[in-house]
């Protein structure tokens, strides 16, 4: 790490962050970041973006979309957030992270602006990290931008931008202490994304939702869903995408492709895509690169991992924390035929909620074992606290460790068993950075 670059990061650490204490009093109004972009000259201005929000599959969705742009030969920025491998994996340029001088030189500037305003504008953390995003994307060149909504759409920093597509992926219950307990509250504010004149793409959701969405959008122009493309398997476990004008494009998942989340993200991001007016109309390539897309503990499947010497495999890594992530997580668990598994589970205290109870029931239900672990934030719930979520089921026995290390260590006990990791994305990058991947250690050696 160059002495740059680590002193614009520890310079972003002072500012406050929700993202690291959940407290909503460290959420800034929308006009402080556009008050920022103003003084720093409107990059946003200098490409076109394509803003997504939701509350399932908008990293992954934002991630395809990007990665169809650049197949094209589009300079494509993508912000996600949060970033679990590191702040630079959540702003990539062409599907690489930012370099440690590109980042350094962007959020160098935007510290100066906002460090001039003193107490004046209150900006916090991820407001920063947005506009060094939305600055380098212009300083490095890029034609598009896709931009994933860090909290709710309507009131977050990302909002403050013009767009020229809105993206709404499936809404669920999440951030209820901000966003409200019900789903009519949460639509509410993931519809603040659309702008009368932009057009927008909407994808497939649970009928509750479903219904919401419908009658909100009922009367509004140029909104396209997704349910219009129609994706199955072909008998050697390829893909077939069939397009609504009948054009049929057959394609190959990577290996451990998770298809409960990924399909609904596909059939999303390809209908974002197709409504683009960029770059030439290549379905085949852009089903092609949208399939290559991986996203670091998301459904993200390990043929081994090594904790202190004992090696466990296979693990599944996954930061599913709202009732329908729950559900897919358990849903592509038992697809891949991952079965006895002991559980690893950490939530944020924000995300403990009534909805989430049965959802995680099930989850744990196929577990033969759950080990309740905190991880290393304020958000961290105490794991005895968690564990309400399933008193409902006497045939549950959760175990609580004190550490996170105590936990890895219980759940590797037992040699060969499955590994199923899951909760808070914070509880999946502080795993991450415990466990070592052999297969990594070899290549790194050759």
């Amino acid at each position: 790490m160059s002495a740059v670059y680590g002193e614009v990061r520890e310079r972003l650490r002072r500012f406050a962050s929700f993202e690291r204490t959940g407290d909503a009093a460290h959420l800034s109004p929308p006009a402080s970041t556009e008050r920022l972009l103003g003084d720093l000259g409107r990059p946003d201005r200098r490409y076109a973006i394509v803003h997504v929000a939701g509350t399932l599959g908008k990293g992954l969705t934002a991630s395809m979309i990007a990665a169809m742009l650049a197949e094209g030969g589009l300079r494509t920025g993508l912000y996600t957030s949060p970033a679990v491998l590191g702040v630079r994996d959540g702003i990539r340029i062409d599907g690489d992270p930012i370099a440690e001088d590109a980042f350094a030189r962007s959020a160098a500037a935007v510290l100066a602006v906002a460090e001039s305003y003193g107490d004046r504008v209150p900006l916090s953390a991820f407001d920063l990290t947005t506009a060094t995003a939305l600055l380098a994307f212009a300083e490095l060149g890029v034609a598009w931008a896709v931009v994933e909504a860090g909290l709710g759409g309507r009131d977050d920093a990302t909002n403050v931008t013009a767009k020229a597509l809105a993206v709404l992926t499936a809404i669920d219950h999440d951030h209820a202490a901000v966003l409200g307990p019900t789903l009519e509250e949460i639509a509410e504010h993931k519809l603040g994304i659309l702008r009368p004149g932009v057009p927008a793409v909407v994808a497939e959701q649970e009928p509750a939702a479903g219904e919401i969405l419908r009658r909100r959008l009922a009367g509004v122009e140029d909104v396209a869903w997704s349910e219009g493309l129609r994706v199955g398997t072909t008998a050697d476990g390829g893909l077939e995408v069939v397009w609504p004008d009948g054009e049929t494009v057959r394609a190959r998942p990577r290996p451990w492709w998770p298809a409960t989340v990924c399909v609904p993200c596909l059939k999303t991001a390809l209908t974002a895509r197709e409504r683009l007016a960029a770059g030439a109309v290549r379905r085949d390539a852009w089903t092609q690169a949208a399939l290559a897309v991986a996203l670091p503990g998301r459904l993200e499947y390990r043929e081994e991992l090594v904790w202190q010497g004992t090696a466990c495999g296979p693990v599944v890594l996954d930061g599913c924390h709202s009732p329908a992530a729950v559900r897919a997580c358990a849903a592509q668990v038992r697809a891949w035929g991952v079965e006895g598994y002991t559980l690893v589970l950490g939530l944020a205290r924000d995300k403990l909620t009534e909805p989430l109870r049965p959802a995680l029931a099930a989850l744990c239900r196929r577990a033969r074992r759950v080990v309740l672990a905190p991880f290393d934030s304020p958000r961290s719930s105490p794991p005895s606290v968690a564990s309400y979520l399933l008193e409902s089921d006497p045939g549950l026995a959760p175990e609580v460790a004190r550490t996170l290390d105590e936990a890895l260590t219980r759940a590797t006990a037992s040699a060969g068993r499955p590994l199923v990791v899951a909760g808070s994305l914070y509880l999946i990058r502080d795993v991450l950075s415990r466990l070592r991947d052999p297969s990594e250690s070899s290549r790194a050696q050759s």
